[in-house]
């Protein structure tokens, strides 16, 4: 399958592109009507084989099987044959790496012989509690009286009685294991580490399991990556809360499917309602890998994240089609001297009207970071440095091989093979 159809308003330049989708339109036909129909039916078709193409032995496949990708990256040049699992190699923390502390004990841990208050053992099924919930609801509110406050409180800030009960529904289904205490709390989700098993070898599993927010007061500009997004506009703000906080779930979850097989992104496992459960990215006793902001990296760690990150924005944004939207270095996490890209939620697909809007925002806050953290920018061809941001753009969006792209920019060489 080729990586544009012809219909695709990504047949052409992006760059191009991007002016068109903001312009204002006139009227539709009925022909012009029915063409849109059928260019999102075929749009649809496209990304759900994107999120369902197998996964790659390596994200980096394409660059392990060109010699000259060992000349590029010199003598610092490592294989990414360990990226597949993380669980092989697992990552000691050490002081100086992290302040990222261990995760509590859950009170209690959900495991599959502590069934939920009101789970029977026929397992009733969460839609048909969650219906007899809001009834109960709509006939407290109709009736004049307060509706219970337990059906609604939340523990550890998310959780409350019918997310745990969807995590216990998830535990009896055999997607997970145990789930244990919150390892990070942000202001959209709270994340708890999980154990698993995989069906397919039997071998335990690290999964983190994402809880949204009950409420999006805490986030309330999520409509702006929604409204444009042609796989999810459909009158977004419009819906009552409890449909944007699931319709944004899946967005979260779509995302990382479609981003898992061209980069290194944690790889989801199921969604249900506002639970994602992906792969954990950490050590197998559930410390999580440090953030880029917590990491303590070297001089030249630091010049090899920075290509590592970029290159990776660049492989999103043409292979995955995807714009992170909200990159910075809260956003990704160091890991056996790479870069992990997380948070998902608010990557917006290439025809959203502005895409390069949010790209041009992603990169300026890689510039500023690793500019903070003492790298310079490149003043020539020949000088070692960061890219400066309209350069870094340039990186990204031009259409030409990868190769020819990194032979373009020397400054990136140099960041390769320099030695501090």
């Amino acid at each position: 399958m080729s990586n544009t159809a012809p219909w695709s308003t990504l047949a052409a330049s992006p760059v191009a592109k991007a002016e068109s989708l903001k312009s204002p339109r006139s009227p539709m036909s009925l022909q012009e009507i029915m063409d849109e129909a059928l260019a999102l039916k075929l749009y649809e078709e496209e990304c759900q084989a994107l999120e369902e193409k197998p996964v790659a032995e390596g994200v980096w496949s394409d660059l392990e099987t060109k010699p000259s990708a060992r000349e590029l990256y010199g003598a610092d040049w490592e294989g990414d044959d360990d990226d597949g699992d993380v669980g092989q190699v697992p990552w000691t923390r050490s002081a100086a790496s992290t302040t990222a502390t261990k995760p509590k004990e859950a009170k209690p841990r959900l495991e599959r012989s502590n069934l939920v208050e009101g789970a029977s053992s026929g397992l009733v099924s969460i839609r048909e509690t969650m219906r007899r919930w809001d009834k109960d609801a709509r006939r407290s509110v109709q009736s004049g009286s307060r509706v219970e406050k337990a059906h609604f409180a939340t523990q550890d800030s998310v959780l409350d009685p019918k997310t745990t009960l969807m995590l216990q529904k998830l535990i009896n289904r055999g997607d997970l294991d145990e789930v244990y205490g919150c390892v990070q709390s942000g202001k959209e989700a709270n994340v708890y580490f999980a154990r698993g098993t995989d069906e397919d070898t039997l071998q335990p599993r690290q999964y983190a399991v994402k809880i949204f927010r009950s409420t999006l007061n805490s986030f309330g500009n999520r409509h702006e990556y929604v409204t444009g997004d042609r796989r999810f506009d459909l009158a977004f703000q419009k819906k009552d809360a409890r449909r944007q906080l699931k319709e944004w779930t899946e967005k979260e979850f779509r995302n990382l499917s479609r981003a898992a097989k061209y980069i290194r992104a944690p790889a989801p496992l199921t969604v249900k309602e506002h639970i994602v459960v992906m792969r954990f990215i950490g050590d197998s006793e559930g410390h999580p890998a440090p953030t880029l902001k917590e990491a303590k990296l070297s001089h030249a760690q630091l010049q090899h994240a920075y290509v590592d990150l970029l290159v990776s924005i660049r492989k999103l944004f043409h292979q995955a089609k995807l714009v992170h939207g909200d990159l910075s270095e809260y956003n990704v996490l160091y890991q056996h001297q790479k870069c992990w890209l997380i948070d998902f939620g608010q990557a917006v697909d290439r025809t959203h009207p502005e895409f390069l809007t949010y790209l041009r925002r992603d990169l300026h806050n890689v510039f500023q970071f690793f500019q903070r953290r003492g790298l310079t920018e490149a003043t020539s061809e020949e000088s070692s440095g960061i890219l400066s941001e309209d350069m870094a753009f340039e990186f990204v969006t031009r259409e030409e091989d990868a190769y020819e792209v990194l032979h373009a920019f020397p400054e990136l060489h140099a960041l390769f093979n320099e030695k501090s």
